[in-house]
């Protein structure tokens, strides 16, 4: 049976995941440059880019045109109870919806549906959802 070995760009994102969860890159730490990451991991610069962009729509790491790319805080989480009849759907941001709210493009958000209303959009990594007990 042939086994595919991940990308090479997976592989870069999970180290820089894993030195990110440890605290190896503290909460508003600038990563290495592009440059240096691709040589630390022997690859090319668009693999670096490719795995940041995945650990930003993981909402791990935050990015802006000509600096390097920086660790963002966890979060405190707020809590919406859903009304009775909501439909959720997790899915990512759109452009748009991204352009709007400031949020990075494919970022996770949830998005709350109800007969006659219109959809409420919440990004994933800042709410938790629940459900009314009586």
């Amino acid at each position: 049976m042939l086994t595919m070995a991940p990308a090479k760009y997976q592989d870069v994102a999970d180290e820089l995941r894993r030195r990110i969860v440890t605290r190896a890159f503290p909460p508003g730490s600038s990563l290495p440059s592009e440059h240096d990451i691709a040589a630390a991991f022997n690859c090319k610069r668009d693999t670096v880019r490719a795995a940041i962009a995945e650990l930003v729509r993981e909402g791990l790491l935050c990015t802006a045109r000509g600096r390097t790319a920086c660790v963002r805080a966890p979060l405190e989480k707020s809590v919406v109870i859903l009304p009775a009849g909501a439909e959720v759907n997790a899915r990512p941001a759109s452009r748009p919806e991204a352009d709007a709210h400031g949020w990075s493009p494919g970022l996770p958000v949830f998005e709350i549906s109800r007969p006659g209303f219109p959809p409420l959009v919440y990004p994933a990594e800042a709410y938790t959802l629940t459900t009314a007990t009586d």
